[in-house]
């Protein structure tokens, strides 16, 4: 495993802020301009993602992912316990089971032997979390998991990267049906309030989820969110 990752940042440059707050009034566009278009290109050019898609919350990105894989009552989904509690808590909400599996004491990721102890039939999903800019180790992960669906939560790791010599390198989010990014106030990159990003390879899937961002919970990110995200991303 190989990383790289900048240092997280508390608050938005007061010149990206002032700048970002200058074009899009000038420009008058305040949801899907060219800076939320900018973000998108420039993301899937950077992590070699199929599908990008901005959400104005990381919390609701989530809630429309389990929506878009029909997990809700009589599900179970597995994660870690050093999660975000709002993670858990969306689990929940969407009616599901919560489910925690053992950490790796080296990586303090999702430990994969664990995790293959607490699969069941009623596992729909399987959420891993990258910290600290540390990788999990997704290609044991993904053995394990098989067939199902995994979402990874990468808020922490924007950047870092799996793989090397012999094994193509990889960057964290992309290994599964769906990688989420948080933009809130104390990760790697953050916006005012709150804001996401979600990366995802497959169309149909893509497609449903992008549906229930804009309509089902309409959690759009706004061209000024996206405007010191996408400037911060150049950095």
């Amino acid at each position: 495993m190989n990383f790289a990752v900048p240092r997280s940042r508390f608050e938005i440059p007061k010149a990206i802020f002032e700048d970002s707050l200058r074009e899009v009034l000038t420009a008058e566009t305040f949801f899907f301009g060219s800076h939320y278009l900018n973000l998108i290109a420039e993301s899937k050019r950077m992590f070699e993602s199929p599908h990008v898609i901005p959400v104005g919350s990381c919390a609701l990105g989530l809630l429309a992912i389990l929506k878009t894989l029909n997990i809700g009552p009589g599900c179970e989904v597995i994660t870690v316990p050093n999660t975000s509690a709002l993670f858990a808590n969306i689990i929940l909400q969407s009616g599901a089971d919560l489910v925690f599996c053992d950490i790796d004491s080296r990586s303090f990721c999702m430990d994969s032997l664990s995790l293959a102890e607490q699969i069941g039939p009623r596992t729909k999903a399987i959420i891993p979390v990258h910290l600290y800019g540390m990788p999990a180790n997704m290609w044991e992960i993904a053995k394990v998991a098989g067939t199902i669906p995994i979402i990874e939560d990468a808020s922490h790791a924007l950047g870092a990267t799996i793989g090397g010599l012999t094994i193509k390198t990889k960057a964290v989010g992309t290994f599964g049906e769906f990688g989420i990014f948080s933009f809130a106030p104390g990760n790697i990159i953050s916006t005012v309030a709150d804001g996401g990003m979600i990366f995802c390879h497959d169309d149909k899937m893509a497609a449903d989820l992008q549906h229930h961002i804009a309509t089902t919970f309409n959690a759009l990110l706004p061209e000024f969110h996206a405007a010191t995200i996408v400037k911060q991303l150049d950095d």
